[in-house]
């Protein structure tokens, strides 16, 4: 749409940051710019109107009129922006926007505005054909007949748009979420368009990601999450069998004290064993659950809070943990 047009018609308010504070003002308030945004379509007619009149006048026969076909499509136009602000106004209010919720009122708010500016394009395209007639009916009559050759020629196009009508309508996730695709792609979603999605990788860089790729692949919505597991698989001597059943105890109870926020009430796991022989150390497992969001800095701090308990609980009962084979071979070898 031209730029002058999108000042007259108010599209220029449709992502403006300010639009929900005008919204919310007072009645008088937005019935003043809806009177002044009127008033300015008004002018615009009436200029219309003599363009028209100084055709005429040049000798130019068979004009049809303007001023009236302006009239209407811009006033359509305007209508159906006006409709989308107080729609976007009905649906912040109704579904209360935060947290989660507002992701789902940008995909409803999206999938109207796709609505209401259909209809409205639907209408002018209307309004053109009756004031036209012969001449506008031929246009459209041409635009139908090609019409079967572009939706030919711009199959997989038309399939991403509906994947990306499908994605948007689902609950798997939203702008500002952090997630892991199938392809392996892991990071935050920054938008999600009609066509692609795009997610902004611990290394910064944007990726893109086809929308018709993520209908079929796996996601997994870390911001969801609302528990996190540290899991730690350690080795020890042979030797120290005998401490194992003091080293487990104190592992635990060195945890516990350590981390607050430790799940053992039982709805999570709790677990330090001994798990398993190997040719060359005895394995224990320490799998432990938290009330913390694996994606938060708190979670890396809680990680290592554990492993300092971990630590603790070794130094105290004079053990020291086992080294794999591969590695001693290489010691050795490097020994004069």
């Amino acid at each position: 749409m031209i730029p002058w047009l999108d000042w007259i018609i108010g599209v220029r308010n449709k992502d403006d940051p300010a639009l929900e504070r005008v919204i919310k003002k007072k009645l008088p308030y937005n019935l003043a710019t809806a009177g002044s945004q009127i008033a300015q379509i008004a002018t615009s007619v009436y200029g219309v109107d003599m363009i028209t009149v100084g055709l005429k006048h040049m000798g130019i026969p068979n004009l049809p009129p303007l001023h009236i076909l302006y009239a209407k499509c811009v006033y359509t136009l305007w209508a159906a922006n006006r409709l989308c602000a107080i729609k976007r106004w009905a649906i912040a209010t109704a579904l209360n926007v935060k947290g989660n919720l507002y992701g789902r009122a940008k995909v409803l708010d999206r999938i109207l505005d796709v609505i209401l500016r259909g209809l409205s394009y639907f209408l002018v395209l209307d309004v053109l054909k009756v004031q036209l007639g012969v001449a506008a009916s031929g246009i459209l009559a041409f635009g139908s007949a090609t019409t079967l050759v572009i939706s030919l020629a711009f199959q997989d196009l038309a399939k991403q748009l509906l994947n990306g009508l499908m994605l948007a309508s689902s609950n798997r996730f939203y702008e500002g979420d952090v997630v892991s695709f199938g392809n392996g792609v892991v990071g935050v979603v920054t938008r999600q368009g009609w066509m692609e999605t795009l997610v902004r990788a611990g290394d910064e860089a944007s990726v893109s990601v086809p929308n018709s790729d993520l209908a079929k692949s796996k996601v997994s919505n870390l911001s969801r999450v609302y528990y996190s597991q540290v899991r730690q698989v350690l080795r020890f001597h042979y030797q120290d069998v005998k401490k194992l059943p003091s080293l487990i105890k104190d592992i635990k109870e060195e945890i516990e004290k350590s981390c607050p926020k430790l799940i053992t009430d039982g709805t999570r796991p709790f677990r330090v064993h001994w798990t398993d022989y190997h040719r060359d150390y005895l394995e224990v497992t320490v799998n432990s659950y938290f009330t913390i969001k694996p994606i938060v800095d708190e979670y890396w701090d809680n990680r290592m809070e554990v492993l300092m308990a971990i630590h603790r609980a070794v130094e105290k009962n004079q053990m020291r943990f086992a080294k794999p084979v591969t590695s001693l071979l290489r010691e050795l070898s490097d020994e004069p």
